[in-house]
């Protein structure tokens, strides 16, 4: 069942993130630093060496690499199992498509200032890692210009809008924090969602 906050902002607890949580984490490939103005984090596999290309060739590209990546094979697998099915049923959508998919790591002072994410509508963060919940992603809504409040823990799946802001708060902690990113695009509204 999913958690709703302020009319946007949902939340699901993976029920076997205890079972997947060290198998993804040991699976890991080493990605990179990341570092400009808008951000710090400390590895990542997010493909920027594709970012110059075409929105819908970046994600056809990702995806084809990202299936390739042990870690995505364990969580994938949990999503279809746990997530998906409720994804599916609470937004009567009968085709949907996971489009983008990449991990992020943080350590102390690393940070992801305001941004949105492009050519998707869907956005969710999976916390692998969340050393206190006051370090979750935080979302703001510019319609209502205000801050969003709502609970997430380790484990949890935080998903929204995506031209909902957000970003990852400064990590002021020893305690490494990592999310795997994914964007959705919600396709095909099930036949009889008028009738519910």
């Amino acid at each position: 069942m999913f958690n709703l906050y302020d009319n946007c902002i949902l939340t699901y607890s993976l029920p076997n993130h205890k079972d997947i949580k060290e198998k993804i984490l040991n699976s890991l490939s080493k990605g990179y630093e990341l570092e400009d103005k808008s951000q710090s984090i400390s590895n990542t596999d997010y493909q920027k060496d594709l970012l110059d290309s075409k929105q819908d060739t970046w994600e056809k590209d990702n995806m084809e690499t990202a299936h390739n990546r042990e870690y995505f094979k364990i969580l994938y697998d949990s999503l279809q199992k746990h997530f998906h099915p409720l994804l599916s049923d609470h937004f009567q959508v009968a085709e949907y498509t996971l489009t983008n998919f990449w991990y992020q790591q943080y350590k102390m002072n690393n940070r992801h200032d305001w941004h949105y994410h492009g050519g998707t509508n869907l956005i969710a963060v999976y916390n692998l890692e969340l050393p206190d919940a006051k370090f979750k992603t935080q979302f703001y809504d510019m319609f209502r210009k205000k801050d969003i409040e709502y609970i997430a823990n380790e484990g949890d799946i935080v998903f929204t809008y995506a031209a909902m802001l957000h970003r990852s708060p400064p990590l002021i902690s020893n305690e490494r924090k990592t999310v795997i990113s994914m964007n959705y695009n919600l396709i095909q509204v099930k036949n009889d969602m008028r009738l519910k």
